[in-house]
């Protein structure tokens, strides 16, 4: 009885032991999201992480999953250089400005080709037209997926940037600042800023539903150093936010408010304004990087430049890599998954 004791006892050792050594060999897969903690991740990597999508597909690769949180694109682009994180969902302008400054971040996927971005107007600031934007105190955080349709709304309706009271604030600053009578109009992110236009904290003055081809992109982004280390993990991210997109399409009622980072908790009626149901929206959301998302990121690439915030010209060929949304897609089919082309 004794011996059996015994050898129970070092076999139990054995498997405790074994535990702790697979514990301790888990590698870390350290993600960021420039929507900030109070809306946390949105779009589809939201929806992966609330069905723990990522935290199986990374498990099952052998890696724990951690989240950082980021105010905006630009945070996220300084923890980037800091080797703070291994990859990043970010708006289109902040990563293009990683990618002109070479700070050694690589575009491997994209969350959404139209992600909207929105104008509100404080109640009362006489502002009737874009001309009247002209002496007022705009907000807009400089450096973030808004600049884009900044720099094309005021160019094509002949607005004088000289003249306006540019003021860079935080999106999550806005509805405060309008509240306080400190700025009389603001650029950002449509879910966000009609949800507050919704809570009357302003007017909505205009959104990029009217020139799509002035909306962002969502994208995901990962570090050089740990795609040429890590790219099993990586390629287990993709798996995942992959099921989300198919999830988002076969169920989009459900996951409006998570796609949206919850900006339309209060105001479901928003959900159909802003995500349109009947145009195939949803079914832009593919991670692959195309044409599309190419020439669009060239183009804005190109204003930048043309307008000095950019030193350099270069092909936004050179920023894409495909490669790991392709295995990530082979995996699946290979594990009978079915995927909505």
């Amino acid at each position: 009885m004794k011996k059996n004791k015994i050898i129970a006892l070092l076999a139990l050792s054995v498997l405790v032991a074994g535990a702790a050594h697979a514990k301790a060999k888990q590698k870390v897969f350290r993600l960021g999201s420039a929507s900030g903690q109070v809306r946390a991740f949105d779009s589809t990597v939201g929806i992966a992480q609330k069905l723990g999508f990522l935290e199986e597909e990374l498990g099952k690769a052998g890696y724990k999953i951690e989240y950082s949180y980021f105010e905006n694109g630009i945070a996220i682009n300084e923890a980037f250089i800091a080797g703070d994180i291994d990859a990043a969902t970010i708006g289109d302008v902040p990563a293009f400005t990683g990618y002109a400054n070479q700070i050694g971040t690589v575009w491997i996927g994209s969350l959404s080709s139209f992600s909207d971005i929105a104008i509100l107007t404080r109640k009362g600031s006489g502002i009737k037209n874009p001309r009247d934007l002209e002496g007022k105190n705009v907000a807009i955080n400089i450096g973030t997926n808004a600049q884009f349709t900044f720099e094309n709304y005021l160019t094509f309706h002949g607005v004088d940037r000289d003249k306006l009271n540019i003021i860079n604030l935080t999106l999550i600053n806005h509805p405060p600042a309008f509240a306080s009578g400190s700025i009389d109009a603001a650029f950002g992110s449509a879910p966000f800023l009609l949800n507050a236009a919704a809570e009357g904290v302003a007017d909505e003055f205009y959104t990029t539903k009217q020139n799509p081809e002035w909306s962002c992109q969502g994208l995901i982004l990962a570090s050089k150093r740990f795609l040429k280390a890590d790219e099993k993990a990586l390629v287990a991210f993709e798996k995942a936010v992959i099921r989300a997109r198919e999830e988002l399409i076969k169920n989009p009622e459900r996951w409006y408010k998570t796609f949206s980072g919850g900006a339309i908790a209060n105001h479901p009626e928003l959900g159909d304004r802003l995500y349109n149901r009947d145009n195939g929206r949803f079914r832009d959301l593919i991670l692959r990087i195309g044409e599309q998302e190419i020439k669009k990121g060239q183009e804005l690439y190109n204003l930048l430049f043309k307008l000095g915030r950019y030193k350099t010209a270069r092909d936004v060929n050179g920023f894409v890599n495909n490669s790991i949304y392709e295995q990530a897609e082979k995996e699946l089919k290979a594990q009978g998954f079915i995927i909505t082309e």
